[in-house]
């Protein structure tokens, strides 16, 4: 048997800074505080890391294509990331 001490851990924990659901409110995406943008998904119980270590400024879904992300950078670079391939 394996005793963490938890007074010795320093690791800092990630937590969620921000975070949008899609229109249906089948899926969701977040920013954790590393800047790693993921993509859950409700109904099939899975999540998917879209892109680690960027810190987007802003990022939604669109209205009437839900399979599409748009992430904007704070260096002034908007990508298009398309969830149904994941």
């Amino acid at each position: 048997m394996n005793i963490i001490d938890l007074k010795l851990s320093t690791t800092e924990q990630n937590r969620v800074l921000e975070s949008i659901f899609d229109d249906k409110g089948d899926s969701f995406a977040c920013v954790d505080t590393s800047g790693n943008l993921i993509v859950f998904y409700l109904l099939k119980n899975r999540y998917v890391t879209i892109c680690k270590g960027t810190n987007p400024s802003s990022f939604c879904f669109t209205e009437k294509n839900q399979g599409l992300l748009f992430l904007a950078n704070p260096s002034k670079v908007i990508t298009v990331h398309n969830l149904s391939t994941f």
